[in-house]
C-alpha cells in the first residue's frame, strides 16, 4: 500500500452554560453523549450539515486506561452526479449513483479527556468534514442525552483551536491577549513565598496561575516575560498557555506544550478505492492522543 500524508489539527472542546456567567469548563459530558449516540441504530445517528451533505458517527470505541474516544465519522455530499469519464477509452456514460447518494468519505479523531482538558486530535480532510460539523453534532444529540436523564439543555459546545508554531512569535500576531495560564511545578507551595511544605507530595497535579486581562487590556507583555522565565535554568514553570483572540480563528489557544507535537502523519492508502486506511490512520492518531 502506499503513503499518503495527512495533516493533523488540534483543538480543545469547552462548554459554555446559557444559565451563568461562569467559566468554560472541559467539555467531559461529550463522553456520555458518544456513547448514548452509538448505541442508536445507524439511521438515527444521521446529521444533515446542508441540504446537500450529510454525516453519521460509523464507529466508537472508548480506551478507559488512557481515558480516549477513537470516533470515525462518515460522511457524503448528495445532488452531484456528472457523467463518468473513463481514462482508458476516452467514453463518457451516465453517472449510475441515485441523487440521494454520495462517495462515502471517512473522518478520524482521537477525543483525549483529561482533568483539565478535553483534546481532539483531527485528520484534516478536505472531502471528509470538519471540526465545527463534527461539534455541530455533538450539540445536535446534547439535547437527546439531556432529555434522557431528565435534565433539559442548558449549554452549549465550543471548539478552540490549538496553534503549534513558535510561541513568542504567535502570541505577537494576537489582537489581545484574555488570559494565560501558568502551569508551575507544585513544590512552589514550599518556596518562601507561599511557606506550603505540608503534604504536597498528595497534590496530583501542577498548580494553575490563571492571569486575566482587565476589560479592553492585553498582557501580551505578562506573557512574553513569563516565556523567558519557562526557558530559564531551573524553572520551576512548566508550561504556559494563552487564549487570545486574532483576526482569522477568533478565539485560539497557544500552549507551548503543543509546540513540539506531530502535525503531519503518513497514513496507508487503500490501492483499490485509493482511500486511507482506517487501521493506519486510527493507529497514528492514537500515538500522538497518548503523549497529551
Amino acid at each position: 500500500m502506499r503513503p499518503k500524508k495527512r495533516i493533523i489539527k488540534f483543538y480543545t472542546l469547552i462548554q459554555k452554560d446559557w444559565e451563568t456567567s461562569n467559566s468554560p469548563i472541559p467539555a467531559q459530558r461529550v463522553k456520555y453523549i458518544i456513547d448514548m449516540v452509538i448505541l442508536l441504530e445507524r439511521k438515527k445517528r444521521v446529521f444533515d450539515i446542508t441540504k446537500q451533505k450529510f454525516c453519521v458517527l460509523e464507529s466508537s470505541t472508548f480506551n478507559e486506561s488512557n481515558k480516549t474516544h477513537s470516533l470515525i465519522f462518515k460522511s457524503a455530499k448528495t445532488d452531484y452526479r456528472p457523467d463518468l469519464f473513463d481514462r482508458e477509452t476516452i467514453q463518457e456514460r451516465k453517472n449510475p449513483k441515485k441523487s440521494t447518494e454520495g462517495d462515502g468519505e471517512k473522518t478520524h479523531l482521537i477525543i483525549k479527556y483529561k482533568d483539565d482538558d478535553v483534546f481532539i486530535v483531527l485528520e484534516k480532510n478536505g472531502k471528509g468534514i470538519n471540526i465545527r460539523a463534527i461539534v455541530k453534532y455533538f450539540q445536535k444529540f446534547a439535547k437527546k442525552y439531556m432529555a434522557s436523564i431528565n435534565e433539559k439543555l442548558n449549554f452549549s459546545f465550543e471548539e478552540i483551536p490549538m496553534i503549534k508554531e513558535n510561541f513568542l512569535e504567535e502570541i505577537k500576531k494576537l489582537k489581545r491577549v484574555v488570559l494565560g495560564q501558568v502551569y508551575v511545578d507544585k513544590s512552589i507551595l514550599g518556596s518562601p513565598a507561599l511557606n506550603y511544605s505540608n503534604r504536597i507530595q498528595e497534590i496530583k497535579h501542577n498548580i494553575i496561575l490563571s492571569i486575566s486581562a482587565e476589560r479592553e487590556q492585553n498582557i501580551i507583555k505578562t506573557i512574553e516575560d513569563l516565556w523567558y522565565k519557562l526557558t530559564a535554568p531551573d524553572s520551576k514553570i512548566e508550561k504556559i498557555r494563552v487564549t487570545g483572540k486574532n483576526s482569522i480563528n477568533g478565539d485560539v489557544i497557544i500552549d507551548t506544550g503543543f509546540i513540539e507535537k506531530v502535525d503531519q502523519i503518513e497514513a496507508e492508502i487503500n490501492e483499490a478505492t485509493g482511500v486511507v486506511t482506517s487501521t493506519s490512520i486510527m493507529t497514528k492518531l492514537t500515538e500522538i492522543a497518548q503523549i497529551l
